[in-house]
This record gives C-alpha cells, sequence and structure tokens, in this order.
C-alpha cells in the first residue's frame, strides 16, 4: 500500500505519533490509520511508519508546507475536513 498522510505539529514526533498509535489501537473512529485500515484493508490492522520532512521555524512555513504535501499525493489518507483549503494561493502584482 502506498498510501500516505501529511501531518504537521508544533511538539514532539514522538509525542504525536504516540497519538496517532494510541487511537490506531484502540480503533477510534477519528484515527486516520484505522479509518484507512476499515476502508482499504478489510479491517486488517496493518503497521505504519513515521519520518520527519522537515523542521520550520513558523507555523506557517509549516503548515504551507503540509498543504503543498497533501496536494501532490495520489493516494492520501488525509481527511477532506482536515486539508484547510490545501490549495496555495498564487500572488502575483504589477507595476502601476
Amino acid at each position: 500500500c502506498n498510501a500516505e498522510y501529511h501531518g504537521e505539529t508544533s511538539r514532539t514526533m514522538h509525542c504525536r505519533g504516540e497519538e496517532h498509535l494510541k487511537a490506531l489501537n484502540s480503533r477510534a473512529k477519528e484515527s486516520v490509520l484505522w479509518a484507512h485500515c476499515e476502508s482499504h484493508h478489510d479491517s486488517q490492522m496493518m503497521s505504519f511508519t513515521m519520518k520527519s520532512t522537515g523542521y520550520f521555524k513558523e507555523p506557517l512555513t509549516r503548515q504551507i508546507n503540509e498543504a503543498v504535501r497533501i496536494y501532490h499525493t495520489k493516494d492520501t489518507m488525509n481527511r477532506k475536513g482536515e486539508w484547510r483549503k490545501t490549495a496555495v494561493p498564487r500572488a502575483t502584482y504589477s507595476r502601476e
């Protein structure tokens, strides 16, 4: 399975990863990992890996990076409600 979930957090990866694992193991309905197991793997518990894609000084930069990564992911586990309108607007200016 090549599905990916992209998330951003201001906390440590360990802390956020533990939350995801707890939700997965309890089969919580709000768990994106468990929802993926249910919908794509006949409710079989799957194993997942987690890796850092970057560290950011400003929250906005981190959130834009997440939005761009979700936008370019073909098989995403991110729910549309989480996307917060991930398309990044393009800004242009003209001289007058």
